[in-house]
């Protein structure tokens, strides 16, 4: 290999990868934190956001090993044996950064279907569902491997074989082709790449979107305080910056396949950690807002039976009682009973029940308004605009 002295972009790429993955670790793991400290279940959404950060460990780690190999470094300045293992790094970790952004917008979508939604919005969500794997999640990993022979061969610099073998449609956006590759088809992809080659990243965007807004809509359907619809609101917001992400990244992605790869090619991979990261802390800052919610409160309620009692045993009564019952005024022969049995935020099983206190912390615990009695909800209503008490 010959000497060079070009500045390596390796550790930039490093400085940049290590802090998302642990950054987006740290935000799920509180998240998972505040279920279980409160008593809460961990349900599928929780189990994919799980894969979905896990995935990106181990892809991050294998960027480091591609680092390790010269990534970052013009491949003039890299023999054959870097360039082949930089590139099989560098496809597997692009194809593992897709399967994270879809399974991470899979299960804020899962969470959203938790949630009592109206005929129309599950429809709509089941959509974005199948959307993700069938156009962002399975097509493009099939592309990646498949479009050029040896796979690597898709960063183009690497010696040897051809691309343009592929039975995935050219909508992926996928462009890069070897010097073997036919006129007739570079002119084909080129098109492609430039007009519908921006579909996947546009449904990602919409999908974001799309997800963001339903979710506003369950939380100004709900009857709570209206600085606490904005404080949730805001929370739900970070969809719409991950949703952003993924235009930038496609935008400069785009760029990548003009200059070389194996120099240049570090900032398209920041992007798509950093739009995997965003989706995931995204998905988790409700929950977390809840929990910090619950405990500031909590705290408050401590502080104002100290400066009131001066200590005297017993403690405050937790305000969650005031709201985890869900049974309606009744006669007092029968009314303990029926809160017994719907005591249902922190310990119903049944993954059926209509609403649940466990469910994407939407009803955020304490921020529901307590001045009134709640009638009893019907098991089974699937409209979100039926409930009255929440």
């Amino acid at each position: 290999m010959e000497e060079t002295t070009e500045e390596s972009n390796g550790p930039k790429l490093m400085a940049a990868l290590w802090p998302i993955a642990i950054s987006s670790g740290i935000v799920l793991g509180l998240r998972i934190f505040a279920k279980i400290s409160r008593g809460r279940y961990i349900w599928w959404d929780d189990i994919i956001m799980l894969f979905s950060q896990t995935l990106l460990i181990v892809a991050v780690s294998l960027i480091t090993r591609a680092v390790a190999l010269g990534f970052g470094r013009p491949h003039t300045a890299l023999d054959p044996d870097a360039l082949y293992g930089i590139a099989t790094y560098g496809a597997i970790y692009s194809a593992a950064s897709t399967v994270i952004v879809a399974s991470a917008r899979i299960s804020f979508a899962v969470a959203l279907l938790r949630i009592t939604l109206a005929g129309w919005g599950r429809v709509l969500v089941r959509v974005i569902i199948v959307g993700l794997v069938c156009v962002t999640a399975v097509p493009p990993v099939v592309a990646r491997f498949t479009i050029c022979d040896p796979f690597q061969k898709v960063y183009g610099q690497v010696p040897g074989g051809r691309c343009g073998n592929t039975y995935i449609p050219l909508y992926l956006g996928w462009a890069s082709g070897g010097e073997s590759l036919p006129s007739f088809s570079s002119l084909l992809r080129h098109k492609m790449f430039t007009g519908l080659g921006w579909f996947r990243p546009a449904w990602n965007a919409a999908s974001d979107f799309a997800l963001t807004l339903l979710a506003w809509r369950i939380i100004w359907s709900m009857r709570m305080r209206p600085k606490e619809k904005l404080g949730v609101a805001i929370a739900l917001s970070f969809g719409l910056l991950s949703g952003m992400i993924t235009i930038f990244r496609y935008t400069y992605v785009a760029l990548i396949y003009t200059r070389d790869f194996f120099e240049y090619g570090y900032f398209g991979f920041i992007w798509m950690a950093a739009e995997g990261a965003t989706t995931i802390i995204a998905a988790s800052i409700p929950a977390l807002r809840a929990f910090v919610v619950e405990r500031s409160r909590s705290s408050q309620d401590w502080r104002r039976w100290l400066s009131a009692s001066g200590g005297a045993s017993g403690g405050p009564r937790s305000s969650a009682a005031a709201v985890t019952p869900r049974s309606s005024p009744g006669p007092a022969s029968s009314s303990s009973g029926r809160n017994k049995d719907n005591n249902i935020h922190r310990h119903m099983p049944d993954p059926n029940d209509a609403l649940r206190g466990d469910e994407w912390d939407l009803e955020m615990s304490r921020d529901i308004e307590q001045a009134s009695p709640r009638p009893a909800h019907a098991k089974g209503v699937t409209g979100v605009d039926e409930w009255t008490d929440v």
